[in-house]
């Protein structure tokens, strides 16, 4: 039964894969029948490339578990998205020693557009957009794979917390890379510092576009509703003195097709509303409801929400970029979630551009 099984699975992967020998290191295109992904796998011999002045180097070979898992992980993406990008998205696919796994594309900005989009985000959507001609990633997009995530790893601990969805030893990888490429689709803040020491801002100086995910972030304060603008300071902790306050108040996202999701509008209740004025028509309905909690770990005993709850810290760095409903699929919660994606975290792609 095992043999069979296996025979299977090798099947599986003939038809998921489609290899080829453009690069050194291994490179698969997936799926065959409508390339949308290109990962270029590599091993310890391939090299390094440096990034920020840290060098990355994969430290062991995939296993075929590893892959496969990738790999499914990216035809589900297809399956979900449907679209039909000129070229492949290239993905650079690192291993590592670290118990996680991790998901990247940078920020570009997108000609007649003023918001920023990831580079996975504008090649996946055909969209003209400025390379950043000094970035240091070999590809679109980088992912990195961890160790223990499918066989059994004494670094990994049982999920004892309240209340998870299923209980296993393990997280499971295609459920984990499922999760990563969304960041790399563009759930992901462009929160950042200007240098070690200095406050974060949503952008470098007021100059630059938000991200487009920046664009609908949150908080509010009892009496005002905080708005990101290019060059606003975040204050992540008790010292720190930002205007987007998310120490004290827990952020959340208003994306209007998010919040006709969860505020249960249907189209035809706002036709001819503007953005904003549909986005304060379904929080008024949020607001009547009670809010939204959010299950952020920091913000279990903070004010609920009239929007979809985001994960604000992780320590002391301004995170803004998982979805804090309870155990839904992209959260960083200390227990297991879904294994599919909520309603609300599938409508937060349409206003990220998909």
């Amino acid at each position: 039964m095992q043999n069979v099984k296996l025979a299977f699975m090798s099947v599986i992967m003939v038809l998921l894969l489609s290899a080829c020998s453009v690069y050194a290191m291994e490179t698969y295109i997936v799926p065959e029948n409508n390339p949308t992904f290109q990962f270029n796998i590599w091993s310890p011999a391939d090299g390094s490339f440096e990034v920020e002045g840290e060098s990355i180097q994969s430290v062991r070979d995939l296993t075929y578990n590893e892959k496969y898992a990738l790999f499914s992980a990216g035809k589900t993406w297809t399956n979900v998205l449907h679209l039909n990008p000129t070229t492949p998205v290239k993905f650079t696919v690192v291993s590592s020693n670290e118990l996680n796994a991790a998901a990247f594309s940078e920020y570009v900005d997108i000609n007649g557009e003023n918001y920023r989009k990831t580079v996975v985000n504008a090649i996946l959507n055909n969209l003209d957009y400025i390379p950043n001609l000094s970035s240091e990633y070999p590809t679109a997009g980088f992912i990195e794979v961890g160790v223990g995530l499918v066989d059994n790893h004494v670094g990994w601990e049982y999920f004892v917390e309240p209340y998870p969805v299923f209980q296993s030893l393990l997280p499971d990888l295609y459920s984990t890379m499922e999760h990563e490429f969304y960041h790399a689709l563009g759930l992901c803040s462009g929160a950042t510092k200007v240098n070690e020491t200095s406050p974060y801002y949503f952008t470098v100086d007021s100059s630059q576009n938000l991200t487009i995910w920046d664009k609908y972030l949150r908080v509010y304060d009892g009496t005002t509703e905080t708005i990101p603008v290019p060059g606003m300071e975040i204050k992540n902790s008790e010292t720190s003195t930002g205007e987007f306050d998310v120490y004290n108040y827990a952020p959340y996202f208003v994306g209007p097709e998010t919040m006709k999701t969860l505020a249960g509008v249907k189209d035809s209740e706002v036709t001819g509303m503007t953005e904003d004025e549909i986005i304060e028509y379904c929080q008024n309905k949020i607001s009547s409801a009670g809010g939204l909690q959010n299950y952020a770990e920091d913000y279990l005993d903070k004010d609920r929400v009239n929007g979809l709850p985001i994960n604000g810290l992780e320590g002391d760095d301004p995170e803004l970029s998982h979805i804090e409903l309870r155990n839904s699929y992209m959260s960083h919660q200390g227990y297991q979630n879904w294994g599919v994606l909520m309603e609300a975290e599938l409508t937060a792609l349409k206003d990220i551009g998909y």
